[in-house]
């Protein structure tokens, strides 16, 4: 009975959706949400970027402490870097801020103790960063969409049941 009645409200006049607004929005929330994903995937690699780099550093290194000191900050680093890539599930703007915070004083203390490590592999480091701060831009468009989505929702909702 259930399924008649309803459709016989389908085959009612009820005015058009904007849909093609509806999956445009969708589309671009999707596509964010890809780069997002990608953006995650980057986080993990830079994390053991700086793993290894604290591997090769620590060894390197001509003393034991001086070793040791630069494979543990190279670790939390990488800890936190990784911490940030799990929470950008849930958490996607806050993470990818800490991460960028957190990479740009890595880096900054860095060239505080050794002033050759802020040219040396500069390259890599500005690539980091931008696709620190691409995830960081993605996950805010990605937060925007939502909210233009649940809106073009809820207005299609409010025009059909106007209109019933």
């Amino acid at each position: 009975m259930n399924n008649i009645l309803d459709e016989d409200l389908r085959e009612t006049e009820l005015p058009e959706v904007d849909t093609h607004k509806i999956s445009q929005i969708a589309f671009k929330l999707q596509e964010a949400e890809r780069q997002i994903r990608r953006s995650r995937n980057v986080l993990f690699g830079i994390a053991g970027f700086v793993i290894i780099l604290g591997i090769i550093g620590s060894y390197m290194s001509n003393s034991f402490l001086g070793g040791l000191d630069i494979l543990l900050s190279d670790l939390a680093v990488a800890v936190i870097l990784m911490t940030c890539a799990v929470l950008t599930i849930r958490y996607a703007i806050a993470a990818f801020s800490v991460a960028l915070v957190a990479y740009v004083l890595f880096e900054l203390f860095s060239a505080a103790a050794v002033p050759q490590s802020l040219i040396s592999g500069i390259i890599w480091k500005l690539s980091f960063v931008i696709f620190i701060c691409g995830g960081l831009y993605n996950s805010i468009s990605a937060y925007i969409l939502r909210r233009e989505l649940n809106e073009a929702i809820l207005e299609a909702k409010l025009q059909q049941n106007r209109s019933r």
